[in-house]
């Protein structure tokens, strides 16, 4: 999951998403969510943030970086000398070369290539001018702390661990902004179903508004019934304004989410909004939540950090000992060439070996920071206990909300077919003026308010499945495309 979230999102495959002409366009809620995990800015921003702290284990790495030196160096010394052998002027010139490299094992290997030319006015000088170049290989292993480099790869491991956890915050962000904006999608759903009711109402209340005209000039009704039924038509046609302007909100809104720009077509909704067939089991979403919950792996990977800590920490309670030991040859001739010959044709080698050893009597420092990391690791050990009774609380109420609103949607459709028994009933009787305007309109009213209800019950069930995927993150799993 972790590779996914940096590489390049698959560009979309969709012959439609030309953006430019004045019409709607219908996607999926799979091609609105491929749009905004590609265009959206804050999930942009978070997939940045993920990036940065990536770039930290290049520093935890840069131990193993092998590091080149190089001087020249000149002196004019014509200072005087408290001896006559010495003679009265000195010149020397040093260059030098060297390159050294840290191992993962602890141990460090240096190269020194050094050459020095010296000339002197002293009649005693052997060699003058005398070149003296030397070839040197040396090696430090470590052997108390940081015995066989365990400070250093511990470090590296703690770092991307640090990195993980980082990126896992950022998924975290960007699953959040994803869950708004699939909440925005099905809101444009909801209000698309509220313009449909509100248009068929309309319809209804033309049809009324027609009949009791002819029924005034007939005779059959009074005009006051007339005057019901239009006020009730005005009053329809004012809603069914307001219900279109929603969709326009909403439709902006999700424009907005998607960083598209003001000329870019509005995206409506393909997918209805309605109730699945099944709904999940607290066995199936545990097992789910347990394996993508982020804070859940994160607060795993608190626990392995602390660990390796608590073994670097160990290991600071050791002395320090390093052992030593070069080979080094060189080369003595008035010429440079010749004394470069010299290094490798005559046997004049230089071999040392050595142990040092250091260790602070009280150690006191190394002790406390072994005590605290204990103490550490302990509390990360009871904060993962503590995410895994949260995890299985939000789950079990997050599960129950959906089951609950699912059912209160099913029931909610039950009472729309009965409000319709009722309004077709009553409109048979006013067929043969045995009811009047008002009951008609107010049994209409019955009904769009359990049509209204209905849909507000099925919004309030696609957001609880939203939450539900964010209690297990799997929401993000579910649109992100694999490229690994």
């Amino acid at each position: 999951m972790i590779k996914k979230i940096f590489l390049v999102l698959i560009i979309l495959n969709i012959s439609t998403l030309a953006f430019c002409g004045e019409e709607d366009i219908y996607l999926t809620l799979d091609q609105v969510s491929d749009i905004a995990l590609r265009n959206n800015f804050d999930i942009q921003l978070a997939r940045f943030d993920a990036q940065y702290e990536e770039a930290d284990l290049g520093r935890a790495l840069a131990i193993y970086d092998a590091v080149v030196e190089a001087e020249a160096k000149y002196t004019d010394d014509k200072r005087k000398a408290g001896s006559a052998l010495a003679g009265t002027e000195l010149d020397t010139r040093e260059y030098n070369f060297g390159i050294s490299k840290k191992f993962t094992k602890g141990t460090t290997l240096e190269v020194d290539f050094d050459n020095e030319r010296s000339w002197s006015d002293s009649p005693y000088a052997t060699i003058n001018p005398a070149y003296d170049s030397s070839l040197k290989l040396s090696v430090t292993q470590e052997l108390g702390k940081n015995l066989f480099g365990i400070q250093d790869s511990s470090d590296v491991e703690i770092t991307k661990i640090d990195i993980k956890n980082a990126q896992y915050t950022s998924l975290d962000k960007i699953e959040e902004m994803l869950s708004e904006i699939h909440k925005t999608y099905w809101g444009i759903a909801r209000h698309l179903r509220v313009v449909k009711i509100r248009t068929d109402l309309l319809k209804e209340a033309e049809r009324l508004f027609e009949v009791n005209k002819e029924k005034l000039q007939r005779g059959i009704i009074e005009k006051p019934q007339l005057l019901a039924s239009e006020a009730n038509l005005r009053q329809r046609e004012i809603d069914l304004i307001l219900a279109r302007n929603e969709v326009e909100f909403y439709k902006n809104k999700l424009k907005l989410q998607l960083n598209l720009e003001e000329k870019d077509r509005s995206i409506l909704p393909i997918e209805e909004i309605n109730v699945p067939g099944r709904s999940p089991k607290l066995e199936e979403v545990l097992k789910t939540a347990f394996a993508s919950r982020r804070d859940y792996i994160k607060a795993k990977n608190e626990i392995e950090s602390k660990k390796i800590k608590l073994v670097m920490k160990e290991n600071n309670l050791w002395p320090e000992i390093n052992l030593e030991g070069s080979i080094a040859r060189n080369g003595l001739d008035d010429q440079f060439s010749s004394a470069l010959e010299e290094i490798f044709s005559e046997e004049n080698p230089e071999y040392f070996i050595g142990l040092k050893i250091k260790l602070p009597i009280e150690n006191r420092k190394a002790k406390s920071e072994f005590n605290k990391t204990e103490i550490e690791k302990a509390k990360a050990v009871v904060n993962l206990k503590k995410i895994e009774r949260e995890i299985f609380i939000e789950v079990k109420d997050a599960l129950r909300d959906c089951a609950v609103l699912e059912e209160r949607a099913i029931k909610q459709e039950n009472v729309i077919k009965l409000q319709q028994e009722k309004l077709r009933a009553e409109l048979a009787r006013f067929e043969y003026g045995r009811s009047d305007t008002d009951t008609v309109i107010r049994y209409q009213d019955d009904l769009l308010s359990s049509q209204l209800l209905y849909t507000e019950a099925l919004l309030e069930y696609k957001e609880a499945l939203i939450e539900l995927s964010l209690k297990e993150n799997s929401l993000l799993d579910r649109h992100w495309k694999d490229e690994s």
